[in-house]
């Protein structure tokens, strides 16, 4: 949409001299995908400064990778950091302001707004890279929008562009790779009893930090369930526990059950590891 306010002349007959008055307002929104633009008023006569270009890093956040007090809790308040960078021309030397506006697109009213930095400026083309942190609520999920607009000291504003970030939550469950563990025990070779020692290898899409606890359920031949039993963390990824086997364990396949759970509490499929008993 372009609008164009022409020029008004206005003839003062008391002084025989022509005021002239030039009102021109050229407003131009530019949208390529998520990307707008606005152009104010732009005078050369003027020091008013001008953003040639801005891009916003990231442009999509999954906010369950975002962790509070280790946890990612779904009514956690987080803070997100994106990296802004900015080209500013302005004509001559000038203390310029660098400001944001924060805007869920649902809504026309801004989450946030306030000042990036000071840029201490010099004639020409300046480049601006800074990280703005924003906070938001965990469950707010959708389409932010940042704008960033430039002031001088004297109060003369650039244009201003907007560009849009992607917000969702999308945790993935983990994944037990494997356990280290005998398949078979001889009771009749293990004396008075046997240290068994079970390893899992665990996994998650989100970073094996996101595995919290990994449990264990003893099948019994006879059909009787004993635990869970909670296995030790060796370090990030690897979780282990140990029992005694003693010459009176029930012989037969025992099945252990393992399941591995983050921080959302989701839990990876179940993982079976039999064990002969003889």
């Amino acid at each position: 949409m372009v609008k164009r306010v022409k020029a008004t002349i206005i003839r003062n007959a008391s002084q025989g001299t022509f005021l002239f008055f030039i009102i021109s307002t050229f407003i131009s929104l530019t949208n390529t995908g998520c990307e707008t633009e606005t152009k104010g008023v732009i005078d050369p006569s003027y020091n008013t400064p001008y953003i040639l270009n801005f891009n916003l890093s990231p442009d999509e956040i999954n906010t369950d990778t975002i962790h509070v007090n280790g946890e990612s809790a779904p009514g956690d308040s987080v803070t997100l950091t994106v990296n802004i960078t900015a080209e500013i021309k302005i004509r001559e030397t000038e203390n310029l302001n660098l400001y944001y506006r924060l805007k869920d697109n649902r809504s026309a009213r801004p989450l946030s707004e306030g000042l990036i930095t000071n840029i201490d400026h010099t004639p020409t083309v300046s480049t601006v890279n800074e990280n703005l942190n924003i906070r938001i609520a965990r469950s707010a999920v959708g389409q932010f929008s940042i704008t960033i607009r430039v002031e001088t000291g004297t109060g003369l504003s650039s244009n201003s562009i907007t560009r849009t970030i992607n917000v969702f939550r999308q945790n993935h469950p983990p994944e037990i790779i494997s356990i280290d563990a005998p398949n078979t025990i001889d009771t009749a070779e293990i004396g008075d009893g046997i240290s068994l020692t079970m390893t899992a290898h665990v996994d998650d899409p989100d970073g094996v930090d996101d595995v919290v606890r990994v449990q264990t359920t003893n099948v019994q031949p006879d059909g009787n369930r004993v635990g869970p039993f909670i296995l030790d963390k060796i370090e990030p990824g690897i979780f282990s526990i140990s029992f005694t086997i003693t010459p009176d364990a029930k012989k037969g396949t025992h099945s252990f059950e393992f399941i591995a759970f983050d921080r959302l509490n989701e839990q990876s499929e179940t993982f079976i590891h039999e064990l002969e008993i003889k």
